[in-house]
């Protein structure tokens, strides 16, 4: 009879803040300080909603994400103004499952995923990696952080984190993934979206959710977590240098962001910044069926 595995325990993460952080909006944005590069992190519950339309007050299905052919202008740019129009209003649904991530089409236009025609309202489980194809318009590539075995990151239960908020997914779903990565393929490549579930981790590797690659990034650099309703950014290389306002952040500690910090990985810089889901279209026009 084969004796059970031993358990593993974890150690957890330090608090490295000073005061309780002010609650933040689900969707938030990194860019690159002195580049054009974009992150938009959404804190992500089960569901994820995507399409052309803006949310507006009163709407009971809002996207989470705005997506568009940019720059979309109907003066300067009419032929991105005219192909937004084959992206649905909104086209499609990310479900969070126990046993991965699904894809939902939603719109009128059809949603190639790998190439091949999806069926309408049908869920599809995604693959660690995916390309989605918008209408015929849009391209999307996609890569899942599903979780790697070693358990979810350990919080020091006494850090003065926020209870109000969106909350993550439960443990029920301990098997699911922990954060979606969403790349723009040609049209304004330089904006990416990440759906963060739980955790997405930095670094150079290209298996990291987030690829930063610049001189002193480790390959396991940080982490970006959700929890109890806060944005944390947890340091993981003994290595590598992570920096939040001009301090640094020993590894085995993390923070909570909220916007306005300045955040550093070796010598990446970046700037958090508040977003809504209009922003991701630039402008607060919609195209007109």
């Amino acid at each position: 009879m084969s004796e059970p595995a031993p358990e593993t325990t974890t150690t957890p993460l330090r608090w490295a803040g000073e005061a309780a952080p002010p609650p933040t909006s689900p969707l938030v944005c990194l860019r690159e300080a002195g580049g054009q590069r974009r992150l938009f992190v959404l804190r992500a519950g089960r569901e994820v909603r995507c399409g052309r339309r803006k949310p507006v007050r009163g709407d009971t299905r809002p996207n989470h994400l705005v997506l568009r052919l940019l720059p979309c202008d109907a003066q300067r740019h009419p032929e991105n103004w005219r192909a937004t129009l084959a992206i649905s209003s909104q086209h499609l649904q990310f479900v969070l499952a126990h046993d991965g991530l699904r894809l939902i089409d939603l719109g009128r236009n059809g949603t190639l995923l790998d190439g091949r025609p999806m069926q309408p309202r049908f869920p599809a489980r995604l693959r660690a990696q995916f390309q989605i194809m918008l209408g015929g318009v849009l391209r999307l590539r996609g890569r899942i952080e599903a979780p790697d075995g070693s358990g979810p990151i350990a919080i020091d239960p006494d850090a003065p984190l926020p209870l109000t908020g969106p909350l993550a997914p439960d443990a029920a779903l301990a098997g699911a993934p922990e954060a979606c990565l969403l790349e723009r393929v040609a049209n304004t490549a330089r904006d990416s979206y990440l759906l963060l579930y739980r955790r997405a981790t930095i670094g150079k590797s290209g298996e990291r959710s987030w690829r930063v690659s610049a001189p002193g990034v480790a390959a396991r650099h940080a982490a970006l977590l959700q929890h109890r309703g806060a944005l944390l950014l947890a340091a993981l290389a003994p290595e590598g240098r992570t920096v939040v306002n001009g301090r640094a952040l020993a590894p085995g500690t993390f923070t909570a962001l909220v916007p306005g910090m300045e955040l550093e990985f070796g010598e990446s810089r970046w700037v958090l910044e508040a977003a809504r889901p209009a922003d991701l279209a630039h402008l607060p026009d919609e195209p007109r069926t």
